[in-house]
């Protein structure tokens, strides 16, 4: 985020910080001390709205100094990704409420693509989102930051994208102060002290399904997510980590017999498996995480093999030619009515 630089002419400031700062050297407002922050993350559907729920609660801990005043949320759109709607969807904005477009079209098309959501914020806080390709939520001028020790909810992001791990970004307040003019040396300081301040770490967030849904690749990513999910300790559970890998394999196996309908059923017990798995086994953010994108993958499967239609056509498929004369011809290869990859060809 952008900061103001302050020009103080023999005067001292009174910083809001309710504990002791760490002694640094960068400007008269000191640095404080950031380390580190909690993100909690769950998701839930709505079928009435067709909309994932993704709320969030943010730790600050007592071993930091600094407060809370900006959390960043990646939300940009994949290559080869459903467009999704943006219909009904509104970002607060303090005391003002904008449409996802509206907000949007103040970048003039500059902007990163991203993935349609609405933002709803606690009190004093304000929604957002960036032409980097996140959606933000800040704290707004006089209001309370989180502070050391606290611990805030009410964080909320609505989408009709399914629930992917996403990077998120936690910053603390601080201003860059000094009794001179800014010197193009003073910004460099100040943007790189902004930078190391920023903790970065990773949640759930929506993302767009692909534009072609193909099962294997899909179950590819699910079993990622099974293995980011540890890395994440979110999925501790070895005997449930085994489970929905050997299930998931099952699927895989069905999937590639060309037998979707019972590669569903064995989806479908995949879900039961989640839902029933302790909060000891799984944590929130990996069972809204895999529970989602089982559900889809199942949904969107039809429930018997229907073999693709391969066509090759000429272009033109007759001619008249002279002795010795040059032709060219267009060769088009497709699947179920899409040009496969490289076609057409000209020879």
């Amino acid at each position: 985020m952008n900061r103001i630089f302050m020009i103080i002419i023999f005067l001292f400031l009174e910083i809001g910080l309710t504990t002791t700062v760490c002694a640094q050297d960068t400007g008269l407002v000191p640095v404080p001390v950031f380390t580190n922050a909690g993100v909690g993350a769950e998701v839930a559907y709505g079928s009435v709205t067709d909309l994932y729920t993704y709320s969030y609660a943010i730790t600050n801990p007592e071993t930091n100094t600094g407060e809370i005043c900006r959390i960043d949320i990646d939300i940009s759109q994949p290559k080869y990704a459903q467009v999704l709607s943006s219909d009904g969807l509104t970002i607060t904005y303090g005391l003002i409420t904008e449409s996802f477009d509206e907000s949007v079209a103040i970048f003039k098309g500059n902007f990163e693509p991203m993935v349609p959501l609405g933002i709803v914020v606690p009190s004093g806080w304000s929604g957002g989102v960036g032409t980097g390709g996140f959606a933000s939520f800040s704290s707004r001028t006089g209001f309370p930051k989180i502070l050391p020790g606290e611990i805030k909810g009410g964080f909320q992001l609505f989408s009709r994208g399914l629930p992917a791990i996403r990077s998120i970004e936690i910053e603390p307040w601080w201003v860059f102060a000094t009794e001179n003019f800014v010197s193009a040396e003073d910004e460099i300081i100040s943007r790189e002290t902004e930078e190391s301040l920023k903790f970065t770490t990773r949640t759930i967030g929506p993302t767009a399904p692909p534009q072609e849904l193909i099962p294997i690749t899909f179950l590819d990513t699910i079993e990622g997510y099974i293995d980011e999910s540890v890395t994440l300790s979110w999925l501790t559970d070895s005997t449930l980590i085994t489970t929905l890998k050997s299930k998931l394999d099952s699927a895989r196996a069905l999937i590639e017999d060309n037998d979707p309908s019972s590669a569903k059923v064995v989806l479908g017990e995949v879900m039961d498996v989640i839902n029933q798995a302790t909060s000891s086994q799984i944590k929130p953010e990996a069972r809204g995480l895999l529970f989602y994108n089982v559900q889809y993958l199942k949904n969107a499967m039809p429930d018997t093999y229907i073999p693709p239609v391969k066509t090759l056509s000429i272009t033109p498929d007759k001619a008249t030619l002279t002795l010795g004369s040059i032709h060219t011809l267009t060769v088009t290869s497709k699947i179920d009515g899409n040009p496969l990859p490289n076609y057409p060809v000209t020879v």
